[in-house]
């Protein structure tokens, strides 16, 4: 992946995370994080939490579960954004 790329993926996820009220100047946002729960994770891709799950199902992205939590790393967030696959 270049690395132009990823800076406009990061770039479109803390735009994103602009749209919904957090304060990314400050670093309040989420994207300061190096995980995210299901529902974080989907808010952050822009896609319902049922579907980051039918993906991470179907092997399209990779999670790890800590006990019951499953977490979503930001830079497989990136990756999955980046692939040319859905």
């Amino acid at each position: 992946m270049s690395s132009l790329k990823t800076q406009q993926t990061v770039r479109a996820l803390l735009d994103t995370l602009a749209e919904r009220g957090y304060d990314v100047e400050r670093g309040d946002a989420m994207a300061d994080r190096l995980g995210y729960s299901e529902v974080d994770a989907a808010m952050m891709i822009g896609i319902s939490a049922r579907k980051l799950y039918q993906l991470r199902s179907e092997g399209k992205i990779k999670a790890k579960k800590i006990g019951s939590r499953v977490i979503y790393s930001r830079g497989e967030l990136i990756r999955f954004l980046d692939s040319e696959d859905e």
